[in-house]
């Protein structure tokens, strides 16, 4: 992580012409969107949000609107306002070394780092950051649903959330108040938007770790691996301390 910003990130106005108005808008509408995705869907289906709230199905389901929403005003605000997603989105990971870099700090922040900081955070308040995980861990019933968490928490989120938080929100931020700003507010807001108190600390420094990733790099594909690291170490710890699995 000893690296200097890269020369020419974030790329600037004419390249680019996609703002902080742009990304708050695109982060805003997917909030709105996901609770009338899942009203919509699981209404088609015949089912009642309410009907079966410990199902795994209805949790990811619930919030694939958010990702296509992330995905879709992400994919528009490149190809409107910047130079298409496979260069605004550079999602390369250039050799081995770079992968297995960004795999050992994801798993470094998980194991780590944050027991560090919220073993010096028990000291003062009584923090419980893995309940809200564990909660949803307990909704897993048999190997399917293993398969489907891995999926969608492993895979999807973290390519999904790094092109919106990395790839358009981090550089609309920088450009307006310079790189360090820029990966300070995106970490910040990354984690308040998981709207969980407790989480709040441990994710700004996974979003600070990322974001420097991006910033130094100028991809958003070393955040990406750093990302499936980090949920993926968290799945297969709670899944192994599951008494049900």
């Amino acid at each position: 992580m000893a690296r200097g910003l890269q020369p020419g990130w974030p790329a600037r106005p004419p390249e680019v012409r996609w703002g902080l108005r742009e990304a708050f808008l695109c982060l805003v509408l997917a909030q709105l969107f996901s609770p009338f995705w899942a009203s919509g869907v699981f209404g088609l289906a015949g089912m009642d949000l309410g009907d079966d709230p410990t199902s795994l199905v209805v949790f990811i389901g619930a919030n694939v609107g958010l990702w296509l929403a992330y995905l879709a005003g992400s994919i528009l605000i490149s190809r409107r306002l910047g130079r298409g997603p496979r260069t605004d989105f550079d999602v390369r990971i250039i050799d081995g070394w770079e992968a297995a870099e960004s795999v050992m700090i994801g798993i470094g922040l998980q194991l780590i780092a944050l027991p560090l900081l919220y073993g010096l955070m028990g000291r003062f308040i009584d923090v419980d950051p893995g309940e809200s995980a564990r909660m949803i861990v307990d909704l897993v019933d048999g190997p399917l649903d293993v398969v489907l968490l891995t999926f969608a928490v492993v895979l999807v989120a973290p390519v999904v959330e790094e092109i919106f938080y990395r790839g358009v929100f981090l550089p609309a931020l920088a450009n307006v108040a310079g790189p360090i700003v820029g990966v300070t507010g995106s970490a910040l807001i990354f984690a308040l938007v998981h709207q969980q108190l407790v989480v709040i600390p441990g994710l700004t420094l996974f979003g600070l770790v990322v974001a420097w990733q991006t910033a130094t790099t100028g991809r958003i594909g070393p955040g990406i691996v750093t990302h499936m690291a980090f949920n993926a170490t968290t799945v297969v710890q709670l899944l192994l301390a599951s008494p049900d699995l």
